[in-house]
């Protein structure tokens, strides 16, 4: 008899120990079934309004919000937010532990919540952080990719803003080379032929890098060649665009320009060779040394070939060598110009 009452008893708190574990697992399912929910979007707002959602709906509060974000479900959850039971706050934050922003919970009849409820909205708080923070990161992602393709667009507009195909002039070797920093850049450089026939050629070095720099550089090359159209002096043409730039207003002048102007007539003497560059082919360090005009002028002189295209082959990789690879600082833009002193070699 004795035996029976034990077993009976034994029995009882089995039952209540599964029910109490069917209830922890159907929980669980419920959490996990609101965690998907919150992730199934990467829309920030979307996420915002499932967890109110579920909040309101599922545990059946009489109201939850987001103040920041101006979103509520049921009855507002306002007044002071002081920790009381039946106006809660839950912060969710990033991985840095930044807050993103805060659930407001208001509990039917103002009663406190449960410790399942409690539980619950602190769970689904997690994971709305995790999901909230994944939706603004693939915003940022996605706006990047924009931008990236708005830079890809202006760098190959760019490119194509550089001279296409150089005049061929008797007797003489022409070739340039531009590499810009990042993207885009602030150097430019052009050949216009001139009314007389000569040659406007022209490099220049916007203050600066970047997209910003480019633009500028961009408004130059307008101004230049409307105003090369006509073959002015040089002395005025410099004049001109000097007036243009300032004209353009304060954030112009801030991104001065620094450009010189040649106008080619065949009058060099044979073997006559010059050189026009942007101070990134000598603003290029190794630690703190500087490349500087010096080493320049050196690997300038040194290459035998009459061909521009060589000299430029030369004092790039003079520039590579020195740096040992490092990473490029400024625009880098030069134009070679070389005078044969017998019968020109053919450019490759």
């Amino acid at each position: 008899m004795a035996a029976g009452i034990g077993l009976s008893g034994n029995g009882e708190a089995g039952n209540g120990e599964t029910i109490d574990l069917q209830q922890q697992v159907a929980r669980m399912q419920a959490l996990l079934e609101a965690s998907r929910q919150v992730h199934a979007t990467t829309c920030e707002e979307e996420v915002l309004e499932q967890v109110l959602s579920i909040v309101v709906r599922e545990l059946e509060m009489a109201g939850a919000a987001f103040p920041e974000a101006g979103l509520v479900y049921g009855d507002a959850p306002d007044g002071e937010i002081d920790g009381s039971a039946d106006r809660l706050a839950y912060p969710l934050e990033d991985r840095a532990g930044e807050r993103m922003a805060e659930l407001v919970v208001a509990s039917p009849g103002g009663r406190a919540l449960t410790i399942y409820e409690a539980d619950f909205i602190e769970g689904l708080a997690l994971q709305a952080a995790v999901a909230l923070e994944n939706a603004r990161n693939h915003k940022r992602t996605i706006e990047f990719a924009r931008v990236q393709q708005d830079i890809d667009a202006a760098r190959d507009i760019q490119r194509s803003l550089l001279p296409q195909r150089l005049p061929e002039i008797a007797g003489y070797s022409l070739a340039f080379r531009s590499d810009t920093c990042y993207e885009v850049g602030g150097d430019y450089l052009d050949v216009v032929s001139q009314p007389d026939g000569s040659q406007l050629m022209v490099v220049a070095d916007v203050a600066g890098k970047g997209m910003a720099s480019a633009m500028m550089s961009t408004s130059f090359r307008s101004a230049f060649r409307a105003m090369a159209a006509s073959g002015p002096p040089l002395a005025d043409l410099a004049a001109r665009m000097n007036q243009h730039h300032w004209a353009e207003g304060e954030e112009a002048r801030r991104r001065y320009v620094t450009a010189i102007f040649l106008r080619l007539h065949p009058a060099f003497l044979p073997g006559t060779r010059l050189l026009f560059y942007t101070d990134g082919l000598t603003e290029v360090f190794k630690g703190d040394e500087e490349f500087g005009p010096e080493r320049l002028l050196d690997a300038f002189l040194r290459c035998p070939s009459t061909l521009a295209n060589d000299i430029l082959d030369a004092l790039w990789a003079a520039i590579q060598a020195f740096s040992e690879g490092g990473p490029q600082g400024d625009d880098m833009t030069a134009l070679a110009l070389v005078r044969a002193s017998k019968p020109m070699e053919m450019e490759p």
